[in-house]
């Protein structure tokens, strides 16, 4: 992670939290992101910490700091994990979105997940519905140019298995297969070209293992 990003983030956080607390902003920027840092120190709290992902869920309450008008939100950070101070910030005004933020982002396989783990096929890592970070897209993406490359559809280029399409009748190429939807990637299993369903025998055959 850059630390300029970093910087440019944080300003930017301090900037939204200010402008919530609706302080004067034709005063000079630095002394209100000091009087906005004091507050943050000051007044919010951890709620939750992913120690394996660096991801924090905090909430800022301004409700008995003077002169301030009250605010209550949530914002999660992530942490880089080589350098605490380098982090970016997500708010949001309801704990129940901020929540559901944070599953998602500690729920994420990344690549790094994968690389650590004791699996050498991405199939035993990630099952078909497993939210995955873009890095992981990305990888397959890049690894062989891919046999279909959408803004919301990435399937990878070189064929999983070869299935029985029972719409036609007829074998086809099953891709490792996935599809962006409200701004999340998810594995979709290995699938036809252009489909997000698994083949029917591959969901058999996965049933069959387990």
């Amino acid at each position: 992670m850059n630390n300029n990003n970093s910087n440019l983030e944080s300003l930017e956080f301090k900037e939204r939290i200010a402008q919530k607390l609706d302080l004067n902003f034709e005063k000079d920027i630095f002394d209100l992101i000091d009087e906005t840092s004091n507050i943050i120190e000051e007044k919010s709290k951890i709620l939750e910490f992913n120690s394996d992902k660096n991801i924090e869920l905090s909430e800022l309450d301004t409700t008995e700091l003077e002169n301030i008008k009250p605010i209550k939100c949530y914002y999660i950070s992530i942490r880089d994990k080589d350098d605490y101070d380098n982090s970016s910030y997500i708010i949001y005004d309801t704990y129940e979105e901020a929540k559901n933020k944070y599953n998602e982002l500690v729920s994420t396989k990344t690549l790094d997940d994968w690389r650590k783990s004791s699996y050498t096929y991405f199939e035993d890592f990630c099952k078909p519905g497993d939210l995955v970070g873009e890095d992981i897209v990305n990888y397959f993406a890049n690894s062989v140019p891919p046999i279909t490359l959408k803004e919301c559809l990435i399937q990878s280029g070189e064929p999983f298995s070869h299935e029985l399409d029972v719409e036609d009748n007829k074998f086809k190429a099953t891709y490792i297969t996935f599809e962006k939807t409200d701004g999340c990637w998810q594995y979709k299993g290995n699938c036809f070209k252009n489909k997000t369903q698994q083949p029917i025998n591959i969901n058999e055959e996965e049933e069959e293992e387990l």
